[in-house]
């Protein structure tokens, strides 16, 4: 990967957080992977506990055309995430030869 740009928005009261947005990888081929990303945490004595999201691949160019996808995220409050899911790419079409 050569570069990974995130936007999202964070809300915060005074018992949770929840956290949206979306994110783009550019390979160094210049193909890129479109992806969005929810989670929530509860909130207790002032420190977030309890942090989990699920993730998605919306699209893709070049290679990454049609990539499809989804997951969850877990933090464990140590700024440790660890990622799980599965992701599938489009079928190539078949080539036919005319003669």
């Amino acid at each position: 990967m050569n570069d990974h740009y995130v936007t999202g928005s964070l809300d915060v009261t005074a018992t949770r957080t929840a956290a949206s947005g979306t994110g783009v990888s550019t390979m160094e081929s210049g193909d890129k992977t479109f992806s969005t990303f929810h989670g929530t945490a509860s909130v207790k004595d002032g420190k977030r506990e309890d942090k989990h999201g699920t993730w998605s691949f919306t699209g893709g160019t070049g290679k990454f055309k049609g990539l499809k996808g989804n997951g969850t995220a877990n933090a464990d409050g140590t700024g440790t995430v660890e990622i799980e899911g599965e992701y599938e790419l489009a079928q190539a079409k078949a080539m036919t030869k005319k003669e």
